[in-house]
């Protein structure tokens, strides 16, 4: 026997090495949350990430039809008001374009566009709208 501190300790109890069937259930149960905080961390960003491309996508496919009403508006004497829905096909995502044109109550030569694009992001229905105002250029 070999004694400690007042105390005395088992020689058998002195040369056993290793962890008890507690300890290694303590460190997996640490290991295991630590794993899934790692999980859940990356299966949102990468939620993010498609979230933030198919808006900016959905940005550029609106940016464009902006572009293109300014450039049909120039050299018309008029604009009737309409509305136009179209699909686009982004890289992974089909987008549901909405335009809108009208004339501006109380002037001759401003019209507002209002763009919209939805999506569906997993169980999300997502919109994007976008306001524009267009000046027709009457030739005198």
């Amino acid at each position: 026997m070999v004694k400690i501190n007042a105390y005395t300790i088992p020689p058998d109890i002195l040369e056993k090495r290793g962890f008890t069937f507690f300890e290694v259930l303590v460190a997996v149960v640490i290991l295991s949350a630590g794993i899934a905080v790692i999980f859940q961390s990356f299966f949102f960003s990468v939620s993010a990430v498609r979230y933030v491309s198919n808006r900016i996508e959905a940005g550029l496919f609106m940016d464009r039809e902006i572009d293109q009403r300014k450039m049909s508006i120039f050299g018309k004497s008029y604009v009737m008001s309409e509305i136009k829905e179209t699909k686009v096909v982004g890289a992974d995502t089909q987008f549901h374009l909405t335009v809108k044109m009208c004339p501006v109550p109380g002037s001759i030569s401003l019209y507002e566009m209002d763009v919209s694009a939805a999506w569906i992001e997993g169980k999300k229905d997502m919109v994007l709208n976008r306001v524009s105002y267009l000046r027709q250029v009457i030739a005198s």
